[in-house]
């Protein structure tokens, strides 16, 4: 499975696509478990390890990882893998681990990392012809 999810290339159409693609359904399940929440009356029970705390993590969590596996097909694509792939991971982790900070220039410092990873990743031209990693996607 994991192959299936880093494995191979992602060329930039499929990649801004995938990758806007998996934001639009974070927010929507972000969205709908919201509205779960506030049914249920428990919308204000935001204290750590609370139910829309915990709901809101995994949601966060598996965005996080949805757009680094996202990543790390474009890297493939670019002809770079292993140690490259930090440059995805790196900034998907900070992004998601500084949801724990109460620092604004941090939060900011980070969220422009992770802005700049994704946009050189959606405009860097790959590999034309098949690499190491597969056929040109």
């Amino acid at each position: 499975m994991l192959e299936k999810m880093i494995g191979g290339r992602l060329n930039r159409k499929k990649y801004i696509m995938y990758y806007l693609a998996a934001i639009v359904a974070s927010v929507v399940a972000m969205m709908l478990f919201s509205a779960a929440m506030m049914v249920t009356g428990q919308l204000e029970n935001m204290e750590q390890g609370g139910p829309m705390y915990m709901g809101g993590l995994l949601i966060g969590l598996f965005a996080n990882l949805v757009t680094a596996c996202l990543g790390i097909r474009r890297l493939h694509d670019l002809g770079r893998g292993g140690k490259w792939v930090l440059a995805v991971i790196v900034p998907s982790v900070l992004s998601f681990g500084v949801y724990f900070l109460d620092s604004s220039l941090v939060t900011n410092l980070v969220s422009a990392l992770d802005i700049a990873v994704v946009m050189a990743l959606a405009v860097m031209k790959g590999n034309d012809g098949a690499n190491e990693f597969g056929p040109a996607s």
